[in-house]
């Protein structure tokens, strides 16, 4: 690696000068992209990478380093998050391995699970896992997950959340749960959550393909 090259920084610039609304990769130089793909000791450069395969929708390359990066700093949670993001975004695809959504499923699990032993900010990461097990077809997973005790493991302040309350509503009704499903859209303030939530009452419900 060069003198003074700093990966970080310079991801840092590539970000600030990207428009925040795109969905595409971020231009790089070819010279600056070798000297970032040399980087196997950095998990934030190589979640980096995973996530620009992730916006150019080469979802092998992208869970490849999602993996990497894992691999690097195993214990933070946003990379064990990303990693179930990019191996559901594969499991929805032709590229779909047959372990992807179970893979993806213990993950988000690991970090919501991690999140809570020490308090931290679930939101991201259990909207990872509601996706997740809804797309896995497991709606009483779902409910577990987004449910305050004593029907559920989620905290209070999770429970609240409208777009877990959402979730829940679809999962309630993917059950045939009519009643529950009536009182967690009752529950939601007035909005945009609630009218989905609504749609998705007087919608027939689906079991996801698996």
């Amino acid at each position: 690696m060069s003198p003074g090259f700093n990966a970080i920084v310079e991801i840092g610039f590539l970000i600030l000068g990207h428009p925040a609304a795109s969905a595409a990769p971020i231009q790089i130089s070819a010279e600056l992209a070798s000297r970032l793909a040399a980087v196997d000791d950095d998990a934030v450069v190589i979640d980096f990478l995973a996530r620009q395969r992730g916006r150019a929708n080469d979802v092998d390359a992208a869970v490849s380093l999602a993996e990497k990066a894992l691999a690097v700093e195993p214990d933070e949670w946003q990379f064990i998050d990303h990693l179930a993001h990019v191996l559901t975004r594969r499991s929805m695809s032709v590229r779909r391995r047959p372990d992807d959504q179970k893979r993806a499923a213990e993950l988000a699990e690991r970090a919501v699970d991690q999140l809570h032993r020490w308090d931290g900010p679930t939101g991201r990461a259990l909207l990872t896992l509601l996706r997740v097990l809804m797309l896995a077809g497991l709606p009483s997973k779902v409910l577990d997950r987004a449910l305050p005790p004593p029907n559920g493991h989620a905290s209070g302040q999770e429970a609240a959340r409208p777009e877990v309350i959402v979730a829940a509503v679809a999962a309630a009704l993917a059950l045939r749960r009519a009643e529950l499903a009536d009182a967690l859209i009752s529950s939601l303030p007035d909005g945009i959550d609630k009218q989905f939530a609504v749609l998705r009452r007087e919608v027939p419900f689906r079991q996801p393909r698996v």
